[in-house]
């Protein structure tokens, strides 16, 4: 492949933190290929894929539709924020806490929440749903460092990926 070019379905979280990783190695393997960046939500970008308007997804599993082959190439926790106003936070910060009470502690706290179509929101409803966690949400977001930011700045939790934990924070991440 030595001119043409490539069409990169990902989303806005992802491409924040994953490209600059990745795509500088690719243009100086491949100076003569022109990308194209189609950022959207999950569901959106499968969408693509499967009209073939993108040659390549980066996508967060599980994958919204099942007709789709993929290759996993990488897997990163996911946290739990608990911004330093939180009634929970010092009793974390001091071990006083496992991750199974803090958990069931939180079953009808505030939290910000990704809106529906990110496939990390369906991997947040299962660790909701596997803690019996009834979560009262007062805002939701497509960003998941809209949510790492404004939890913090409010005082209320939210799930992000190890990858959005980057920047300098007071808040714990369980």
């Amino acid at each position: 492949m030595n001119s043409g070019f490539l069409n990169i379905g990902v989303t806005p979280t992802l491409a924040f933190h994953i490209l600059h990783k990745i795509l500088p190695k690719f243009m100086n393997l491949f100076p003569n290929i022109k990308i194209n960046l189609i950022e959207g939500n999950s569901q959106d970008i499968e969408k693509q894929v499967l009209e073939g308007k993108v040659d390549l997804c980066l996508n967060t599993l599980p994958l919204w539709n099942k007709n789709i082959q993929y290759t996993q190439i990488y897997t990163e926790p996911i946290y739990l924020v608990v911004p330093p106003q939180h009634h929970l936070y010092k009793r974390i910060q001091q071990n006083e806490l496992n991750s199974n009470e803090i958990m069931s502690l939180i079953s009808h706290d505030h939290f910000i929440i990704l809106k529906d179509r990110y496939g990390l929101k369906q991997i947040i409803n299962k660790v909701l749903e596997t803690y019996n966690i009834y979560p009262n949400i007062i805002l939701e977001t497509s960003n998941v460092d809209n949510a790492d930011r404004l939890a913090i700045s409010t005082g209320v939790l939210t799930f992000i990926p190890s990858s959005s934990t980057e920047h300098n924070s007071d808040a714990i991440y369980v």
